[in-house]
């Protein structure tokens, strides 16, 4: 007995020396910026690319939880980078095409494909090729589609944000979120983060009925508007914090945490 005593306390001095040992070795190499999973700090574009993975997984695994649990037949997408990704184009050149909204968007690569669908994989980023559109939408007709667009993530240098948002990316850098690699990368993405359209503004068939040409036309206005965002009111756009390794800050629901915008509404009706 005397002996099992000796031995749990000889490994818990060794703990309580190796642990604050290694933890403090994790927090130095992560505030130097280097990303624990590679044991070095990636280049720019390594980590942009990890970082576009990551929101795209992020999409695919709140897609499928919305499936489940809500019991809909969501679709997540990615178009071939060779497609157009300028929205606001695709939706004038869809109009009245007598194609499908898979087809005007050039969706090659289905990530999710509605309720049925009992697991998923992630994505790593060499599965990746840009400029791409991820887009999920619902399985009917007149649901909505949310839009990602890659070419709007851009890398924003701590020095370079508004003071208000400073403040707010300070707040977020606690000792334990440091451990894990933040506060080194920050990245804007864009404004608005996802756009969302009516699907039915671009998807067609032959009808000749009244109902869903009215629905189809206002679709067709609404998503147009949509995506045409004055984006001169916007002084600052969606800012979110990533790891060394490209991992994204989420908030306590899940959803990526954003430091803020701000948004000029002076001329606003």
């Amino acid at each position: 007995m005397k002996m099992q005593i000796k031995t749990w306390g000889k490994i818990a001095i060794a703990l309580c020396v190796f642990v604050p040992t290694l933890l403090s070795s994790a927090y130095y190499a992560q505030t130097q910026g280097v990303c624990l999973k590679t044991g070095r700090a990636l280049g720019e574009e390594e980590l942009r690319k990890a970082v576009l993975a990551n929101i795209v997984n992020h999409r695919i695994k709140q897609t499928f939880r919305y499936n489940h649990e809500f019991e809909q037949d969501a679709v997540l997408g990615i178009n071939s980078p060779t497609q157009e990704t300028n929205l606001q184009k695709l939706i004038e050149d869809s109009y009245n095409n007598n194609k499908s909204f898979e087809e005007n968007f050039g969706l090659n690569k289905i990530l999710l494909n509605g309720r049925k669908q009992k697991k998923y994989d992630a994505l790593s980023p060499g599965q990746l090729s840009e400029p791409f559109l991820a887009i999920d939408f619902e399985s009917r007709r007149n649901g909505d589609a949310t839009i990602f667009i890659s070419s709007n993530l851009k890398k924003i240098a701590f020095s370079d944000m508004e003071p208000e948002l400073k403040e707010a990316a300070k707040e977020k850098m606690t000792w334990y979120n440091k451990l894990l690699g933040y506060g080194n990368h920050y990245f804007d993405f864009g404004f608005p983060f996802f756009y969302s359209i009516m699907r039915e503004c671009c998807d067609n068939r032959d009808s000749n009925d009244k109902d869903y040409l009215q629905r189809k036309e206002e679709a067709y206005t609404l998503s147009l508007k949509a995506v045409t965002v004055d984006k001169t009111k916007h002084i600052d756009t969606n800012i979110g914090v990533v790891t060394n390794c490209g991992d994204l800050l989420l908030s306590k629901n899940g959803e990526i945490a954003i430091l803020g915008n701000k948004y000029n509404d002076e001329d606003d009706d």
